[in-house]
């Protein structure tokens, strides 16, 4: 990682730790000032997506991803999914709207057209107990696809409190 980067990393996590919340404490209902809160954490993993290499290489983004080239996806919160693809490309995509009662370990039922998950395509979260369906989230949307590097990866893991 670029010196630069880690610096604005450290300054992220300085900030999250500041105000996060401790594990047992109660969920609160969403207002104003934890809407502003989320928007801060969205711009924060936004600024560690940005390419600052020298050269400014970077992937292109996707709009969508073929069924078969991916063969996991992880929930990071409400906002963040990744995809990992058989061919070790790493894609993060950000939920168009935040999507309610989404959590990590929880499964996704994804509406697939033509063999494909694209941008606007509906999912919803499902948690499994005992073959039976026990939550499912409201209808949420795809966003558009980044590569991200293992290490963006870590770090926005480590930025939003995700194992």
């Amino acid at each position: 990682m670029s010196r630069p980067l880690i610096l604005i990393f450290a300054l992220f996590l300085l900030a999250a730790c500041a105000s996060k919340t401790p594990p047992d404490a109660a969920p609160q209902t969403t207002d104003p000032a934890t809407s502003a809160q989320q928007d801060l954490a969205n711009a924060n993993v936004d600024a560690l997506l940005t390419p600052r290499s020298r050269n400014n290489d970077y992937m292109a983004t996707e709009s969508c991803l073929k069924t078969s080239d991916y063969d996991r996806v992880e929930v990071l919160n409400g906002e963040y999914l990744v995809f990992h693809d058989l061919g070790g490309t790493t894609w993060l995509n950000k939920i168009k709207k935040r999507c309610s009662g989404l959590r990590p370990k929880m499964m996704l039922h994804l509406g697939v057209s033509k063999r494909q998950i694209c941008v606007g395509g509906m999912f919803e979260g499902v948690q499994n107990f005992a073959g039976t369906i026990e939550t499912m989230t409201a209808s949420c949307y795809l966003g558009v696809f980044e590569p991200i590097s293992k290490d963006q990866l870590q770090a926005i893991k480590t930025f939003l409190g995700v194992r």
